[in-house]
């Protein structure tokens, strides 16, 4: 996956990058794939299935942040980062974008690492919005789930829903983000952006 995406141009853009990322890695996950499995392998009515859906979905959300981390750190021209073994999830996902040549014992800012968590957690209940829409639809085919996920990033790329992701930082409370932070928020949020809502789908859709 390194060689994958390091061979994209240093200007591309990351959604691309992830976009295309999550599409290659399902190739080294034929047995999670119906179309060499067989088409049954996630609607068999078998404990085997479930536990072959979780181990995708493991993968998924595990290489998700390695994935998106790397797509930053070529578009910096920065070496890639392995995951770190002693870390949670945000926590690995900062130290996988900012380490340079610290010492071993690095650690993203406390504070940092709970915010981004927090964030993630809002995100995983944010409903039927139009990237998770775009992975139900897509997964209704019984295509691997990686090329499902892929979708899911394409649906995200768009110019509304992205709009959507710049507005998370603009509702947090002011006393809820360190006084370091709140210089570069005023400088990237320096007007209203859409609400939120753009990307839900509306109720009346089939």
């Amino acid at each position: 996956m390194a060689d994958i995406i390091a061979s994209f141009r240093h200007d591309a853009h990351p959604m691309a990058i992830l976009t295309s990322s999550f599409a290659a890695l399902g190739a080294y996950s034929p047995e999670g794939n119906p179309a060499l499995a067989g088409q049954k392998i996630y609607t068999a009515p078998t404990d085997a299935a479930l536990r072959l859906i979780d181990k995708q979905i493991f993968r998924l959300i595990g290489k998700a942040i390695t994935l998106a981390a790397m797509a930053y750190r070529m578009r910096q021209g920065r070496p890639f980062v392995a995951p770190p073994a002693n870390m949670g999830y945000a926590e690995s996902f900062l130290y996988m974008l900012d380490h340079l040549n610290e010492p071993s014992g690095y650690r993203p800012h406390a504070t940092i690492s709970k915010a981004l968590d927090t964030l993630f957690l809002l995100h995983a209940d944010h409903e039927m919005n139009a990237s998770c829409a775009a992975v139900l639809q897509v997964g209704s085919t019984l295509v691997d789930p990686y090329s499902a996920v892929s979708a899911g990033c394409a649906a995200l790329y768009g110019p509304c829903v992205a709009s959507c992701l710049l507005s998370i930082p603009s509702s947090l409370p002011p006393s809820s983000l360190p006084p370091s932070c709140l210089p570069p928020v005023s400088v990237l949020l320096p007007a209203p952006v859409p609400s939120l809502n753009v990307s839900r789908t509306p109720s009346h859709a089939p």
